[in-house]
């Protein structure tokens, strides 16, 4: 499973697509972070994990990311 770690910040954002056609968009925001679910190459707005964008910190990223991973 990929976590808040896995992820490569560059030009302020970071992008991690994963092997089910989901994937995550996470922009730092102050102290926090902001984390978008995408599919297919857009945002996504419509899954069990989130119906919006996340606000969180790198821990909850985390827990986010291996739920959207477990998405069928």
């Amino acid at each position: 499973m990929k976590t808040f770690r896995d992820l490569v910040f560059k030009d302020g954002q970071a992008e991690m697509l994963f092997s089910n056609g989901y994937g995550v968009n996470v922009i730092p925001s102050g102290k926090l972070y902001e984390l978008a679910v995408i599919k297919n190459d857009r945002l996504c707005y419509d899954t069990p994990v989130t119906a919006s964008v996340e606000r969180t910190s790198g821990t909850t990223i985390t827990k986010l990311m291996k739920k959207i991973q477990e998405l069928t």
